[in-house]
């Protein structure tokens, strides 16, 4: 076909390109440029965007080389209900704060001297459009890129299985045609980051951001708009359609319907948003309809850490006699000698685990040991989990990385003590060690101390069974998968005890929690002699060790090092500086220092399947033709016991539930178990002589 000379044919090239993921059409020809090399920022130092961002670091990341950026976030999908639901959520309930306090600091600077701004789609309006504009103000060159693609690494990335179509043209008259569509674009946004959010920042050179705070930055907004806004009658139906929807946001939709209520009245049947006036008068109300949503959770004390993204550091408020309170740092090193010494304390704790238990083993010393690296390593987990998610180019994986540590155990196994001893480790000189279970039952409660920037691992005892067994939204599979998957940001751990029957859980919310099961009891009879111990080495816990850990952690940071190794041990960074503890104390690493991750569910899942067929192998029924293991659970058992069997056996050995019988891949159940299928009769042999 013969094409105009200003024409450019996209149809032309029949090159394999376009068989991959990512099909790149550069200038009318099928290209293979790379993510970096499409977003040259030697090459371009100014980017105007309308796209959807995956999380503030990731924006973090990838604009760090130009000068000036404008940013139009968008949405992630085209479900019109949820993305308006969304949409409006966003802006009502303060997010933009949030976004901002997610970023580097090196960027808020940028935010704050006004050479990045980020926008949103105004109240009503949905953004789906994907434009990059690129440009050199002193070479002149230009770059317009659109497509499918979202600025995430894995929508520019061909070994991801993502189909995407991108147009690129370096090209001043496509250039300046779709900087008239992104000028368009942009004057039905508003500015995302709120204005005393910077003023902030720009003040304190660090952002930590409360929740009165926060309210006050959304009804100042508010104020600033009174009057001339108009909210759609489709807004509020989306809220309501997708509130009756299992949606994991469902809490903070019903929370900004309430605020809409609050903030609009109607005229000419359509809600407007009310005066500036009209607006201070409820300012009260739409206070009290946000902190419902957290101030169960602002009633508990903790003892307070948090992360200087500006410093790379950890830091305390200290408050002094003037009333007067101060971000100081918590990063501190420790000489050889104060080291040698928290690890002969430590060592000491660890050695009652034998002295006083009956039948103890070294196992068992491990993974007490184990839950002390994950303590001190708990305050750094939302930093390992946000580069993972970074560096797979997903930010939804950081679901591999737990922030539920689990620790299964009988009665009278330590496991309160041992709550106790790395709160004291960690530094924390309030009047609790820990938080009782019914501190943190009432509904928002979990949810609201997870959501806090206090990165203190949230410490809880004796976690009740229906914690993880609930279908309430606030607690058990929905909100662990919820937490695990979607939680970012900073944000604490949770490591919390159970009792060993308490904890049973299907695979998909195992692979969001580490259990680890400490099961040696101690002696009664040496119960005044195991207490008197204990009490003598409380009194000389401090948190010297864990400084100097914090300080090493974020030396490795500031160095631009990986802080994880793989989405298999989170604690590897943690080990490894351990390990280098012991080499500066001139102590032999001890036998019981735990080398690698616990499997202690899977491996107490396979001692009870093994039981059961030992002990109840008549309602085990083996069919050799197709392979199957038919298991009649129902009439043996309990439903609730039988569900706990099916939690604990391996995903790949189930084949159906039947209700009254379970069918199972017999060769895989038995591979798994570690056993010989003994429904299998061997075949005799008879040999004849001559």
């Amino acid at each position: 076909m013969r094409l105009s000379d200003n024409q450019i044919d996209i149809f032309s090239s029949t090159k394999k390109e376009y068989e991959n993921y990512l099909h790149i059409v550069k200038d009318g020809i099928s290209d293979k440029s790379s993510y970096a090399e499409l977003f040259d920022c030697k090459k371009f130092d100014t980017l105007f965007a309308v796209t959807y961002v995956s999380s503030p670091a990731f924006f973090s990341k990838v604009i760090k080389g130009y000068d000036k950026v404008e940013i139009v976030l968008g949405i992630d999908n085209a479900d019109v209900n949820r993305a308006f639901a969304q949409g409006t959520s966003d802006l009502l309930t303060g997010k933009g704060a949030d976004f901002f306090k997610g970023l580097d600091d090196s960027i808020k600077n940028r935010v704050v001297n006004n050479n990045v701004s980020v926008r949103y789609a105004g109240i009503g309006s949905l953004i789906h459009s994907k434009i990059y504009l690129l440009s050199n103000t002193n070479s002149g060159a230009k770059r317009v890129i659109i497509g499918s693609a979202n600025l995430t690494e894995s929508a520019f990335n061909n070994d991801i299985r993502q189909y995407e179509d991108v147009l690129v043209f370096d090209d001043e008259s496509y250039y300046e045609l779709y900087l008239s569509r992104y000028q368009a674009i942009y004057t039905d946004t508003v500015d995302f980051i709120p204005e005393k959010a910077k003023e902030k920042f720009k003040v304190e050179k660090a952002f930590y951001i409360d929740e009165e705070e926060r309210v006050e930055m959304i009804v100042e907004q508010l104020i600033e708009k009174g009057g001339n806004i108009v909210i759609p009658e489709e807004i509020t139906k989306s809220l309501q359609l997708t509130t009756n929807t299992n949606e994991k946001n469902n809490v903070e939709y019903q929370f900004t319907t309430k605020i809409i209520n609050q903030i609009t009245r109607k005229k000419d049947a359509k809600l407007v948003l009310k005066s500036k006036a009209e607006l201070f008068k409820v300012k009260p109300l739409i206070k009290e309809i946000i902190f419902q949503q957290t101030k169960a959770a602002k009633d508990i004390t903790r003892f307070s850490l948090h992360y200087n993204e500006y410093e790379r550091r950890i830091d305390y408020q200290k408050a002094y006699e003037d009333g007067i309170v101060k971000s100081i740092s918590y990063c501190r090193q420790a000489d050889n000698e104060e080291i040698r010494n928290s690890l002969l304390l430590i060592d000491r704790f660890i050695k009652a685990y034998s002295i006083f238990t009956t039948n103890p083993d070294e196992n068992n010393l491990s993974k007490v040991y184990e839950v002390i690296l994950y303590s001190f390593m708990s305050v750094f987990l939302f930093k390992v989990r946000e580069d993972y998610g970074l560096d797979v180019g997903k930010p939804e994986k950081r679901e591999d990385i737990p922030v539920f540590l689990i620790i299964g155990g009988r009665a009278k196994s330590g496991k309160s003590s041992l709550l106790t001893f790395v709160s004291r480790l960690l530094g924390n000189d309030g009047t609790n060690d820990y938080l009782q279970y019914k501190e943190v039952d009432k509904a928002g409660v979990m949810e609201g101390l997870f959501n806090e920037s206090n990165i203190f691992p949230i410490l809880v005892d004796e976690m009740a069974e229906k914690f993880f067994n609930s279908t309430a939204k606030s607690k058990g599979e929905i909100f662990i998968k919820h937490i695990a998957n979607s939680l970012d940001g900073k944000h604490p751990a949770l490591i919390t005890t159970t009792n060993t029957g308490s904890f049973n859980v299907p695979e998909q919310v195992l692979r969001r929690v580490y259990y680890v099961q400490i099961d040696k009891t101690f002696d009664d009879s040496r119960k005044v002699e195991a207490d008197t111990y204990f009490l003598d080495l409380v009194g000389q816990i401090n948190n010297t060790l864990f400084m100097d850990f914090c300080f090493r952690m974020c030396e490795i940071i500031r160095n631009g090092e990986k802080i994880y190794k793989d989405s298999y041990d989170c604690l590897w960074i943690a080990r490894e500086i351990f390990k280098e503890y012991y080499k500066l104390s001139d102590l032999n690493l001890p036998e019981y220092f735990p080398v690698r991750p616990f499997d202690d569910y899977k491996i107490r899942g396979k001692n009870m399947w093994k039981t059961l067929l030992a002990e109840n192998s008549n309602i085990f029924r083996y069919s050799p033709d197709d392979d199957q293991l038919t298991v009649t659970l129902t009439g043996a058992m309990s439903d609730d016991e039988k569900q706990n069997y099916l939690n604990y056996v391996d995903v790949a050995c189930v084949k159906e539930d039947m209700g009254l019988h379970t069918l199972l891949r017999a060769s895989i159940f038995f591979k798994w178990l570690g056993v010989k299928n003994p429904f299998i009769k061997k075949k005799k042999w008879w040999f004849f002589g001559k």
